[in-house]
């Protein structure tokens, strides 16, 4: 399975203040007790066994997992206008709430343009529009080991473009490829905005 690392970018900032502050060793200079501590004979490596050994990574993971479900939350819950809705094949998910931004300015981005992201029952619908091309996913964030499911669409700068901002309404017609099919399926959309 393959997930873009553009259908979850709210989270990559969040994702990565998480790792950050998880830190870890700092590299320490060497020191004579150091330097003679490496000099030793090294103890014999263990055969390696079927059981992976007991780490902290497993509470890293979960603890990233909370904060990710409490980030979603949060997006959620800021979503007070707008609506959104997607059609791929013949299943059609609704949003309630959207937020929007447009321009560089509000995005935050060099080259964006327009970006949309609608969040509920555990899936996020995402839209961007920058210099880089044209993106829409519908992509479930509340199991990201294994999701429900993943749908991505996109274009790069030189294809002709799919969606249409028209003020604060954007909707589009795409072909969605099915990242969780093994021959990634490709399965006719549409999809439609209003922001607030």
């Amino acid at each position: 399975m393959q997930l873009s690392s553009r259908s979850i970018l709210p989270f990559l900032a969040a994702a990565a203040l998480a790792l950050s502050a998880c830190g870890g060793e700092a590299e320490v200079p060497p020191t004579p007790a150091t330097e003679a501590a490496s000099t030793t004979t090294p103890e014999p490596v263990p055969e390696p066994t079927d059981e992976a050994p007991a780490t902290g990574s497993d509470d890293g993971a979960i603890e990233m997992e909370e904060e990710m479900e409490e980030i979603a939350a949060s997006m959620e819950a800021q979503q007070t206008g707008g609506s959104a809705s997607v059609t791929i094949g013949d299943q059609t998910w609704d949003f309630d709430g959207v937020l929007c931004a447009f321009g560089p300015e509000e995005i935050g981005q060099e080259g964006a343009e327009f970006v949309l992201s609608a969040i509920g029952d555990g899936l996020q619908f995402y839209i961007s529009v920058d210099a880089m091309g044209q993106f829409v996913s519908l992509n479930d964030i509340e199991n990201f080991e294994d999701p429900a499911l993943s749908w991505e669409a996109d274009q790069d700068a030189s294809g002709e473009g799919f969606i249409q901002v028209d003020g604060k309404d954007v909707s589009g017609e795409a072909t969605f490829i099915d990242y969780l099919s093994e021959s990634w399926d490709e399965v006719e959309g549409s999809f439609e905005g209003s922001c607030p």
